[in-house]
C-alpha cells in the first residue's frame, strides 16, 4: 500500500513537472516579444551592450572594436561572436538583433536544461527507469524554475552561454570513454570551448588536468602526465587565438575588463560579498539581486542547513543508492562535479582578493548552480510527499513568479528599468549634436545606441586605464567635450569640481548628469 501512494505521488509529480516547464519555456521565450521600449531592460544588463556592440561591429565590418574604431578584448569571447549573425541579420534595426540575441539565450537555456537532465538521470542506473524518468524531468525543473539561472541566462552577457558549455563538457566526461585517447583530445577541445566562453575556466581545466595525473599516478608518472597534457594541451589550443590577441595587441593576457576591476588585497567586505554570492547560487529559487539583504540572506542560509541536514538524515539510504562501482557515470559525474566545486573555490578566492566588482561575484559564481541543481534535484526525487499538494503548490508558485518576471520590466535588476536608457542615452540624444564625441564611465547602452561614444572606466577601452588620476588629460588628447555619467562618476573622472577642468553642468536627468567642456574659468 505504502509502494501504491509512492507511486501515486511519483506519478502527479512528474505530470506537474512537465507541465511547468512548459508553462516556463513558453513565458521565457516571450521576452523576444515586447515592444522597444521594453525589450532593452531587464533581464538584459548595462554591461550585456559593451559585448552586443563589439558583435554589431563585427557584423558590419568594422573589427573586433567597441566604438567602431578602436580594438578592444573587454568581452568574453565565444558568445560575443555567436551573436555577430544575429546583428547581420537585423542588419541597422538595433532593437530586432536584441531580440535575436535573446532567442540564442533561450535557446542555450532549454538546452543547458536538456543536458543537466540526463546528467541528472545517469546518477541512477539503468534498471531504475520510473526513478530515472522522474530525476530526468525534475532536474529540468529545478533548473528552469530557478530565478538565479533565469536571470543569468537572459542577462545579454556570455553567462548562460557558459552554463550550456560546462554542462556539455560534464555530459561529456560522464559518457565518453574517457580510457582511449581519442575521448581525452575531444575532452580537451570541449574545454577550449569553455575557456572561450569565460576564460576564467582556466581553473575548471587545470583542475581536471590535475585530476587525470592524480587518477592514473597507478600507471607511471609518464603515462599520468600524459594525460594531463592532453586535456590541458587541447584547451590550450583551442583558445590559443584569444590569449594571442591580449597579449600581442594589448600587451597582456588579462583583458581590459578585469584589469579595469582588478584590486589586490584582503577585505572583509569582499569576503562577506563572496559568501553571500555563493549561497545565492546554491539557492537559486531565491534571487532578489539588488533587493538583496540580511532577510534573504538569512532565509537562504536556512534552506542550506535543511539541506544539509536531510542529506546527513539519509545518508545511509543515499549510500546504497549512489552504488558508484556498479554505476560508471554516476562516478564520472561525481568526478567532474568536485573538479568543478574545486575550481569554484578557486574562483572565490580569486576574485575576494582580487576584483572590486562585488555586484557582478554572484555572476562569476554562477556554474555553483549547476551543482546546487543536481543536489536539490536529487532531495526531491527521494522526497515522498502524501499527499502531492505542497509540491504542486509551491511548483505552480514559482512557475506563476518566473512568469510575471518575464512579463515585467526591471523587476530582477531595479525597478526603473534601464535609466541608461531612458534617461542617459535621453539627454545625451536632447543635447549632444549628432557626430560629436561624448564620453562617460559607464558607456554600454549609450555606446550601443549611439556611435562615437567613448568609455572611460577601462573595461573596454584599455587606454583610458593609463589615465586613472588625470581623466581630463585624456579628454582634452581626444577633442571630447561632451561627459554624461551619474554625478559621482562626474566628479572621479573629471576632478572633485569638474569646474576647475573647464567642465560646465548642461543638464540632469534622473540619476544623470550631462557636461560640456568649454574652458577653464578659474584655478
Amino acid at each position: 500500500m505504502r509502494a501504491q501512494s509512492f507511486h501515486w505521488v511519483d506519478d502527479h509529480r512528474l505530470t506537474v513537472v512537465k507541465i511547468s516547464i512548459v508553462l516556463i519555456a513558453m513565458a521565457t521565450a516571450l521576452l523576444a516579444l515586447r515592444p522597444d521600449r521594453y525589450v532593452v531592460d531587464a533581464p538584459t544588463i548595462e554591461d550585456a551592450y559593451y559585448p552586443l556592440s563589439v558583435a554589431r561591429n563585427v557584423a558590419m565590418g568594422k573589427g573586433v572594436t567597441i566604438d567602431g574604431i578602436n580594438p578592444t578584448n573587454g568581452f568574453q569571447p565565444l558568445f560575443t561572436f555567436l551573436s555577430v549573425p544575429a546583428f547581420m541579420l537585423a542588419g541597422a534595426d538595433r532593437y530586432l538583433a536584441i531580440r535575436y540575441v535573446i532567442v540564442l539565450e533561450w535557446l542555450f537555456y532549454i538546452s543547458t536544461a536538456f543536458l543537466i537532465g540526463l546528467i541528472g538521470r545517469d546518477l541512477l542506473r539503468i534498471e531504475e527507469t520510473n526513478n530515472r524518468s522522474l530525476m530526468f524531468w525534475l532536474t529540468l525543473f529545478v533548473y528552469t524554475a530557478s530565478l538565479f539561472v533565469f536571470a543569468q541566462h537572459f542577462n545579454g552577457l556570455e553567462t548562460g552561454f557558459l552554463l550550456f558549455c560546462i554542462c556539455l563538457a560534464w555530459r561529456y566526461y560522464q559518457v565518453a570513454q574517457l580510457e582511449k585517447w581519442s575521448s581525452l583530445l575531444i575532452l580537451g577541445v570541449i574545454l577550449g570551448l569553455v575557456v572561450l566562453a569565460r576564460i576564467d575556466t582556466v581553473f575548471l581545466v587545470a583542475a581536471l588536468s590535475f585530476y587525470q595525473f592524480l587518477s592514473n599516478r597507478k600507471f607511471g608518472i609518464v603515462f599520468a602526465l600524459s594525460r594531463a597534457a592532453v586535456v590541458a594541451g587541447a584547451a590550450f589550443v583551442i583558445s590559443a587565438p584569444w590569449w594571442l590577441y591580449n597579449l600581442l595587441q594589448f600587451g597582456s593576457l588579462m583583458p581590459s575588463s578585469g584589469r579595469a576591476q582588478e584590486l589586490w588585497g584582503f577585505s572583509l567586505h569582499r569576503l562577506g560579498a563572496a559568501l553571500s554570492a555563493i549561497l545565492q547560487t546554491w539557492i537559486p529559487f531565491i534571487y532578489a539581486s539588488r533587493l538583496d539583504g540580511i532577510p534573504i540572506v538569512l532565509i537562504r542560509i536556512i534552506f542550506v542547513v535543511l539541506l544539509v541536514v536531510f542529506w546527513v538524515r539519509a545518508r545511509d539510504e543515499f549510500r546504497s543508492v549512489l552504488d558508484v562501482n556498479r554505476n560508471v557515470r554516476l562516478r564520472r559525474a561525481i568526478e567532474f562535479a568536485e573538479c568543478l566545486a574545486a575550481s569554484i573555490f578557486i574562483l572565490v578566492a580569486w576574485y575576494a582578493l582580487s576584483s572590486v566588482a562585488m555586484h557582478f561575484y554572484a555572476r562569476y559564481f554562477a556554474p555553483a548552480a549547476l551543482l546546487s541543481t543536481i543536489v536539490i534535484s536529487y532531495t526531491l526525487q527521494h522526497v515522498k510527499v502524501r499527499p502531492a499538494i505542497p509540491f504542486i503548490s509551491v511548483a505552480f508558485s514559482l512557475v506563476l513568479l518566473l512568469a510575471v518576471l518575464t512579463a515585467s520590466t526591471g523587476l530582477i535588476t531595479s525597478f526603473r528599468g534601464n535609466t541608461n536608457y531612458t534617461d542617459q542615452l535621453q539627454l545625451v540624444n536632447q543635447y549632444v549634436p549628432a557626430g560629436e564625441k561624448v564620453a562617460s564611465g559607464q558607456t554600454g547602452t549609450l555606446g550601443y545606441f549611439r556611435d562615437r561614444v567613448v568609455n572611460l572606466d577601462g573595461k573596454v577601452n584599455a587606454e583610458a586605464l593609463q589615465f586613472r588620476e588625470n581623466m581630463w588629460q585624456y579628454l582634452r588628447q581626444n577633442e571630447i567635450q561632451w561627459f554624461c555619467d551619474w554625478p559621482a562618476n562626474a566628479r572621479f573622472f573629471l576632478g572633485e569640481n569638474p569646474e576647475d577642468h573647464g567642465w560646465k553642468l548642461v543638464a540632469e536627468r534622473g540619476q544623470h548628469a550631462l557636461y560640456h567642456f568649454e574652458e577653464v574659468t578659474h584655478r
